[in-house]
């Protein structure tokens, strides 16, 4: 006798009968995270451009297996998704967790997961538009807006899919709809899937080759000066204390701030008059020593 299940696999999606992905997110993150921990254990002994290789050739193609299906998941799945790639490229750059996540990107060259999962549901749709998709694809697209009394801006567009429940709103077809009809004429005319790629990419740049160069310590110490995250008291007290914290947790005077924000430089005696634009104006119940 058939027993009914909640959760079934079907070509390695999970699917549930509350038409929701959490069951499938936590699967893909827990087995991603088992590979990004060993490509920690890596960190230090492999260099960045073969920890950058492991992780687009064995983590990254988990992460994104069937994503246009399971991407109207909640924010909450898509960031702890999201996570995953931000330490992998953590790992790969030798950056620590203070490091800007933007500062991370612009060094990693990597685009968010987010915006390739939009990237691939515009690729299928261009597929489907112009017959490259299988039949039982193209037989699902909305059809154009009838402006055969107009010569309307919006004529090239197509008609948005009605949704009721936010779930459906953020599905495939509705959200990719919308997507197509931001994209420029010229965008959406590309005269081939390659040129329609590579009109929908951002223009990210690519990491220069001296970034791989030397042994991997120089990499790390050279990653963690350039995103500002490395061991210099000024990173430091930048990315976690402001002057006004500083001087309420420490209770030191703004000679000694200076002193340990550059403590290369020559410590002249201070006077009120030299540091004085250092002081929080809101607090003044503290002296220069």
């Amino acid at each position: 006798m058939l027993q009914r299940s909640k959760v079934i696999k079907h070509l390695g999606i999970y699917l549930n009968n509350e038409c929701t992905w959490h069951q499938h997110i936590d699967y893909i993150r827990t087995k991603a995270w088992r590979r990004i921990n060993i490509m920690r254990k890596l960190k230090y002994t492999l260099d960045r451009k073969s920890l950058e290789i492991i992780y687009i050739s064995f983590i990254r193609p988990l992460l994104e297996y069937a994503d246009v299906v399971w991407d109207n998941c909640t924010q909450y799945e898509k960031d702890a998704v999201e996570k995953i790639q931000i330490e992998a490229a953590r790992i790969a750059t030798g950056a620590t967790r203070l490091v800007s996540i933007d500062s991370l990107y612009t060094e990693i060259c990597w685009e968010t997961l987010e915006h390739r999962r939009h990237s691939h549901k515009l690729n299928i749709f261009y597929k489907m538009k112009n017959g490259i998709s299988p039949e039982y694809l193209i037989d699902i697209i909305p059809p154009e807006i009838d402006t055969s009394r107009y010569n309307l801006r919006n004529s090239d567009n197509v008609q948005l899919v009605r949704s009721r429940t936010t779930l459906y709103f953020n599905s495939f077809l509705p959200s990719t709809v919308r997507e197509w009809n931001a994209l420029p004429n010229d965008t959406r005319n590309a005269q081939s899937l390659n040129c329609f790629k590579t009109k929908i990419k951002d223009n990210i740049g690519k990491v220069p080759s001296y970034y791989y160069n030397g042994p991997r310590y120089l990499q790390v110490l050279h990653t963690r000066l350039r995103t500002k995250c490395s061991a210099l008291n000024y990173d430091y007290i930048v990315k976690t204390l402001s002057i006004s914290e500083l001087f309420l947790r420490t209770g030191r005077g703004c000679q000694s701030l200076l002193f340990h924000m550059y403590p290369l430089h020559n410590k002249p005696r201070a006077t009120n008059e030299r540091y004085s634009h250092f002081l929080p104006t809101n607090i003044t119940y503290f002296t220069l020593r």
